[in-house]
């Protein structure tokens, strides 16, 4: 149980901008494509890298700087409609773009602030009571709307869907996990600058899953993120 003020403080800060980040992902991801909203989604390693760079004297290389400067021309390929780009006319956002946007900057707050907490409370807290607080926020706003017993039962208590909440659970401790061992040994710009490749798996399984159609220029956009990815952790520190 953390001790130190300051620790419940940034726990405060990291429930609040990542509930604000997780409700603007679902909304996401429910309005637009899931393989191109959770890209653009995670531009977020950009305001992390400014962020660490300002509080934990995290400064990459120019090179580093330069390929993730490539990720967000591949992103901003992505948050556009292909008809937009070809005519230059970037006023038409891809459905859900302006909601993972919001993500963008909720999920590269949290994400900095996720290295002090580490650093006080050690890994496995650091998985525990951030979510615990982004959580109880979020079920605080369902309190606030109402709750329907009836919409629960017959769409969350159902086999399917405990299943899917179950395995969900699962990889999303895993992934938490092995985040914050990494950001323990390696500056949290890269950790983030690898994660950005997590499109990849999504894009593949929601083409599979949800006969996610998407253009070959989304396509390239995705795999121009991957490789540049890819290159940053080669000369990563």
């Amino acid at each position: 149980i953390p001790t130190d003020p300051i620790v419940w403080f940034l726990l405060f800060i990291f429930g609040i901008f990542g509930a604000i980040a997780l409700l603007a992902f679902v909304k996401s991801i429910k309005t637009g494509l899931i393989s191109i909203n959770l890209a653009i989604a995670h531009a977020s390693v950009i305001v992390t890298a400014i962020l660490s760079a300002i509080f934990f004297g995290e400064i990459l290389s120019f090179y580093q700087y330069l390929i993730i400067i490539f990720v967000l021309f591949g992103i901003a390929l992505l948050s556009f409609d292909q008809k937009s780009l070809l005519r230059f006319n970037f006023k038409k956002f891809n459905a859900g773009a302006k909601y993972a946007f919001i993500t963008v900057f909720g999920w590269g707050i949290i994400y900095a602030i996720i290295k002090p907490i580490a650093l006080k409370i050690g890994p496995y807290a650091s998985v525990f009571y951030p979510d615990l607080f982004v959580i109880s926020i979020v079920f605080f706003i369902f309190l606030k709307k109402g709750i329907d017993k009836k919409e629960i039962i017959t769409k969350v208590l159902t086999k399917k869907t405990l299943l899917l909440i179950l395995l969900a659970s699962i990889t999303s401790f895993s992934a938490v996990l092995f985040t914050v061992k990494s950001i323990l040994v390696l500056k949290v710009a890269l950790t983030f600058g690898i994660i950005t490749a997590a499109p990849i798996v999504t894009t593949i399984l929601a083409m599979i899953f949800f006969k996610e159609k998407i253009t070959k220029l989304q396509i390239f956009a995705i795999l121009f993120v991957m490789v540049n990815v890819i290159i940053l952790t080669v000369i990563g520190g």
